[in-house]
């Protein structure tokens, strides 16, 4: 009789240490689950992360290369203007007044065009003596409109100014925001609180 109950509290001991053991075990499992849960969420957020910042560094460059190759179209044109009205007014031969007035009114390359998010700014000053003319046109484009982006830039300001004899005698400064106009319509309104007026002298 005395022999049996050590047995039956070895046997109790063992019981009370699997059971023990079963519960650790599961608390291990269940970490090392919640674990690699948390390693496959952050894996899949650095992925997200990574293939936006690659669609932005490539949206970038494709700006980026834009506006460089807009800047030489550009120079190029002024440079071509600059270099047939010189050769014109040097040899007086009427090919290069036709190539001068064929850039400015057929093939303007020096056309802008806004695009989304840009802001124009431009301030032209014309002096007139005595008896001379004035011509002047000015071509705005709601911007690249196959692109979708009508009316998509940030702002457009442009003032022209016309001198004769040294006085002022015509002024237009036009004042374009997508954000403060509807621009869609005809004889639109605005809101002029939302527009900070900026001196142009």
């Amino acid at each position: 009789m005395q022999s049996g109950k050590p047995a039956s509290l070895l046997f109790l001991g063992v019981l009370n240490v699997r059971s023990e053991t079963g519960v650790k075990q599961s608390t291990i499992s269940t970490l090392i689950l919640g674990i690699f849960f948390l390693i496959a969420v952050l894996l899949g957020g650095s992925i997200l992360y990574m293939n936006s910042s690659l669609d932005a560094e490539h949206t970038a460059e494709k700006r980026r290369t834009e506006f460089k190759q807009l800047g030489n179209d550009l120079a190029d044109a002024s440079d071509y203007l600059t270099e047939e009205a010189r050769k014109y007014a040097v040899t007086k031969d009427i090919a290069h007044l036709n190539k001068y007035r064929e850039e400015i009114n057929v093939t303007k390359t020096r056309d802008n065009i806004p695009y989304a998010g840009s802001s124009f700014q431009s301030v032209s000053e014309c002096f007139l003596k005595s008896g001379s003319a004035f011509v002047y046109s000015d071509i705005f484009a709601c911007g690249r409109a196959k692109g979708g982006e009508r009316f998509k830039f940030k702002e457009y300001r442009n003032c022209s100014k016309v001198y004769y004899q040294g006085d002022l005698i015509y002024l237009d400064h036009q004042v374009l925001v997508p954000g403060c106009q509807d621009l869609e319509g005809i004889g639109n309104t605005w809101s002029a609180k939302k527009i900070r007026p900026r001196r142009t002298s």
